[in-house]
């Protein structure tokens, strides 16, 4: 009897085998609620450095204060929530932070974002591209567990495994807007773009730049009377997705217009947006697993989908879209390839939007899709030929096996190149005989559908401890004996390390705030203070601030770097923490092993009056200015009030009252500049005794604005307009597209019940 349901419902059973395989793979994490999935190696991840950290933050803040937090201040000097890249607030799904424990949360979105994904590919392999429902489960198996996939979720990737995730449900809407526009195929590919912009802008540009391309071949595939009308209906169909996603991510996209100008990125060049490029001798990766455990360089296919995606060619005038995929995953490659080659710079020079991308080599989930979409079609091509007559395919396989064992051996007497299991091994033998099995009949034997199902399973798992472990959460703010001792100091002040001895985790844990840190979006102009009062050399892009205190461009330039202490005091930076001697620095007021702990004496209030400005429209001047002059006497800004300033009599410090995530209150007495050593933004808002107030950039990085004489209470609020307004914008599409949604499938559903009636 089941195995007649099962025959009766083929979709709906694999769909449930997707999602019974994820849990088979994360099962350890589920069960558990202080797991969560780290990276096995010293290259770390962003969970640790950033997720967890970032999502801590926000649960604290809405516990402690009733709200959610739109600036946190734990590191970088302070740094805007919405409109934040790699702050995921307007996406639902990171809501479940607020719901569970949250290493168990993040385990669960990962689980519901690789059932998504396969899902997402089964329907675009069954309704698009009209594969067998074997292929599509074939194909969806081998994209949800791909080593790539995999390998990010190790790397803490929440951000690019969402956008990730809604991937093939994009193709499946473009293409269906491709063919025949309808009202679903329009809300699936605003839906899916709004997701992928909210979640991760990079994957939605080479989302966009590929399945834009798919939409063209499609139409002009398309040879039929009318097409000149179908062209018109496609192009009016995919300017009112775009609109419609423009709508549903108005409450991320708004308040990020708002920041963009002030970006690092909006000035990458090429040598830095094509540093993560793929190196050419991880080609290899490709066919096996590599040591190098890096997500970006992660490029293994999988035995299965190699052993099945060759035996596409075998239909390749009967599949849809074969030469599209095939060219997808040779352009693809060719891409991830950065630098090594002329079509990634000549991208660079023509198309906009490419210095946000970054990483060329995550053009490699694409071409993981494209690999899993040919795989389900040698699939259904292997089950309808007779293999004896095809030698070459059978060769390869062979050769697949072979060298499945070659590098399982290579692994063995050359440690650190190669990491191929013996599992692998298995793998690609155990397919050998399925598939020439296979070949001796013309009907797909139902075993033969199993087996490979759970060869892709079965190597995903035998390879995840290459890419992904366990880790305690309670295990990730444990503080070091520097951290007590920060800790224990009293007053309002920032911790400077040259090589993040502090990290978010533990900021976040004891109250901690550093002028250091890690976070792909970052001001330009706090870049450049940071960059000068760390005595950092490196004037390029870096996720961490500053570029010195990371691995990413020379890992021994902070031995070079000499902090400038009285620009660090500007930024309220009253200790540095290094595991190296700094000569120039006294007292030394702590120390544990090679970890010392140096108090800055120029380290100034984090609220202070200085008597007079001096008006610098160039930063470098501004710094050379701050550095002759007394910053106690004079505050640099980046323009004057358009009316007289009254100067003050001498420097005196202010009193903060009271600080929340979004709200700063102080006391100030006046005449003269208050500076704040928060970090500017343009959306902070002033108010002096109830009155509005601009706020200025001041001292290059930080807030300022004027005060008149006598005692005043300052109010700064940190309030962008864009998350003011996009998330009602975000709502209200949201409910008018879900209310036009239900009409629609109401009415469909009226009209299958009719004629069925009239029959």
């Amino acid at each position: 009897m089941v195995y007649q349901w099962l025959v009766m419902h083929p979709d709906l059973t694999r769909l449930v085998t997707i999602v019974g395989l994820v849990i088979v793979l994360l099962a350890p994490w589920l069960l558990d609620k202080d797991l969560a999935i780290l990276s096995p190696t010293e290259l770390g991840t962003d969970f640790v450095t950033k997720q967890w950290p970032n999502a801590a933050y926000i649960v604290q803040a809405r516990q402690q204060w009733g709200e959610i937090p739109l600036w946190r201040t734990t590191a970088l000097g302070g740094v805007p929530i919405p409109g934040n890249p790699s702050m995921l607030l307007a996406y639902p799904p990171y809501w479940l932070i607020f719901l569970f424990p949250i290493g168990w949360a993040f385990t669960f979105y990962f689980a519901l974002h690789l059932v998504w994904a396969g899902w997402g590919i089964y329907g675009l392999a069954r309704r698009a591209l009209r594969l067998s429902p074997g292929a599509a489960l074939l194909a969806a198996l081998s994209f949800a567990l791909s080593a790539k996939v995999v390998a990010h979720l190790g790397g803490g990737h929440i951000d690019a495994i969402a956008a990730l995730a809604w991937l093939p449900w994009l193709w499946w809407a473009v293409d269906g807007l491709a063919r025949r526009p309808r009202w679903l195929s329009t809300m699936g590919a605003a839906v899916a773009v709004a997701v992928q912009a909210v979640t991760h802008l990079p994957t939605l540009w080479l989302s966009a730049l590929v399945t834009g391309c798919w939409g063209l071949y499609v139409r002009l595939a398309d040879r039929a009377p009318g097409t000149s009308r179908r062209w018109l209906q496609s192009g009016l169909a995919g300017v009112g997705a775009l609109a419609i996603a423009l709508g549903l991510s108005a409450a991320q996209l708004w308040p990020m217009l708002e920041l963009l100008p002030f970006s690092t990125r909006s000035a990458l060049t090429l040598s830095e947006a094509g540093r993560y490029a793929l190196p050419v001798p991880l080609l290899v990766g490709l066919v096996l697993p590599t040591a190098l455990a890096f997500p970006e360089w992660v490029t293994y296919i999988g035995v299965v989908a190699l052993a099945l995606a060759p035996a596409s060619w075998l239909a390749r005038n009967s599949s849809r879209g074969w030469r599209f995929f095939v060219a997808l995953v040779i352009l693809g490659t060719v891409f991830s390839l950065g630098c090594a080659t002329p079509l990634y710079p000549a991208l660079f020079r023509v198309l906009p939007g490419m210095n946000w991308v970054r990483v060329p080599s995550r053009m490699m989930f694409l071409v993981q899709l494209a690999w899993a979409l040919l795989a389900g079609m040698g699939w259904d091509a292997v089950r309808q030929a007779n293999l004896r007559r095809i030698p070459a395919l059978v060769g390869w396989w062979t050769v697949l096996a072979l060298l499945s064992a070659v590098g399982a051996l290579w692994s063995h007497w050359f440690p650190g190149i190669l990491a191929v299991p013996i599992s692998s091994v298995i793998v690609a033998i155990i397919t050998l005989t399925v598939l020439v099995g296979q070949s001796r009949v013309r009907v797909a034997q139902p075993y033969t559908l199993v087996a490979l199902a759970a060869l892709v399973v079965f190597e995903t798992v035998a390879l995840a401890p290459q890419f992904i472990a366990r880790g305690r959460i309670s295990a990730f703010a444990v503080p070091t004996r520097a951290v007590n001792f920060l800790a224990s100091q009293p007053g309002l002040f920032r911790v400077y390390s040259p090589r993040g001895l502090v990290s978010l985790a533990q900021a976040v844990t004891y109250g901690l705030e550093t002028a250091d840190g890690n976070d792909p979006f970052q001001f330009d102009h706090y870049v450049r203070w940071m960059n000068a009062a760390s005595g950092c050399d490196l004037e390029t892009y870096a996720v961490s601030v500053p570029a010195c205190a990371g691995n990413e461009v020379d890992p021994a330039a902070y031995l070079r770097a000499q902090p400038d202490r009285v620009l660090l005091g500007v930024g309220n930076v009253r200790y540095v923490v290094t595991n190296h001697v700094l000569d120039q620095w006294l007292p030394l007021v702590w120390q544990s092993d090679s970890v010392r702990v140096y108090e800055n004496p120029a380290a100034l209030p984090r609220a202070f009056v200085a008597p007079a400005i001096a008006v610098e429209t160039d930063d470098a001047a501004a710094l050379t200015m701050l550095r002759s002059h007394n910053p106690t006497e004079m505050a640099t800004v980046t323009h004057a009030p358009g009316y007289a300033l009254l100067s003050g009599t001498s420097f005196h410090a202010a009193q903060v009252l009271n600080r929340q995530p979004n709200h700063i209150e102080v006391q100030a007495n006046g005449p003269g500049w208050l500076v704040l050593s928060e970090v500017w933004a343009p959306s902070w808002r002033a108010s002096v005794d109830g009155v509005q107030t601009e706020v200025y950039r001041t001292d290059v990085a930080f807030c300022g604005l004027p005060l008149s004489e006598g005692s005043h209470t300052v109010t700064l609020t940190y309030a962008p307009i864009g998350w003011a307004w996009g998330r009602w914008v975000s709502l209200s599409v949201m409910v008018i597209t879900a209310m036009v949604t239900v009409a629609v499938l109401w009415d469909r559903h009226r009209s299958i019940s009719t004629g069925a009636a009239r029959k």
